[in-house]
């Protein structure tokens, strides 16, 4: 689904988050499409690398820890680091602090109302 800008500047408001959702969806279909997509490539392919039409297409392997919190304690491999204490900042910033900078950014969020 492709909107395109000229249309999208002559939306009113009600068009443009119906529009939006209907993006939305469509992304979410077509991402569960490519996922199938790239199952069935991976079960075709003979090679971990082919070359299809003019594609180079990898099969990449990684490996990932499944490690416990407990299991890495036993083992030593615990890291304790430094974090900023973001809720202490927002109070100290709440009660006044202005010396604390900040960064204000806007989003758009859309969810559909129950009925």
């Amino acid at each position: 689904m492709f909107v395109g800008p000229e249309k999208i500047e002559k939306m009113e408001k009600p068009d443009l988050v119906q529009t939006r959702q209907q993006i939305l969806y469509t992304i979410d279909e077509l991402d569960a499409e490519r996922k199938q997509i790239d199952e069935r490539l991976m079960e075709k392919m003979e090679a971990d690398t082919e070359f299809i039409d003019e594609f180079e297409v990898k099969r990449i392997t990684r490996t990932t820890l499944d490690v416990t919190l407990d299991r890495a304690k036993e083992l030593g491999a615990i890291v304790m680091k430094e974090a900023i204490d973001t809720p202490l900042l927002n109070k100290m910033r709440k009660d006044g602090n202005v010396g604390i900078p900040t960064k204000t950014y806007s989003f758009i969020q859309v969810k559909e109302m129950e009925e």
